[in-house]
């Protein structure tokens, strides 16, 4: 289960990470809205927007997918989980029927 909190620890990370290039983003959108058409950092300023906007689709892209995988392995680790926790019951009762046969044989 261990694992499980990491990878959703992860996808947090990149959850934060996004919200920051999006808080850039805006910061840069508005610097953008206020500079001339004629300002010498326009065409600067113009390509950061672009390429922030771009990380942003990347990383929504990348947060979609690993939110799917993430229910996917939490699904697969805990069928294993249960699988070992309910084997080990079972050992534990067969036992148990074991014992409880040789009693009352003696």
């Amino acid at each position: 289960m261990k694992a499980v909190r990491s990878r959703e620890e992860a996808l947090d990370e990149m959850k934060r990470r996004r919200k920051s290039i999006f808080n850039d983003a805006e910061a840069a959108e508005r610097k953008l809205s206020k500079m001339n058409p004629d300002n010498k950092n326009l065409q600067q300023q113009t390509d950061l927007l672009n390429r922030l906007r771009d990380e942003i689709r990347a990383m929504d892209t990348d947060i979609m997918t690993e939110e799917a995988r993430l229910g996917d392995f939490k699904r697969t680790s805990t069928r294993n989980w249960m699988g070992l926790k309910f084997g080990g019951l079972l050992e534990c009762c067969e036992k148990g029927a074991v014992r409880a046969h040789n009693l009352r044989r003696s």
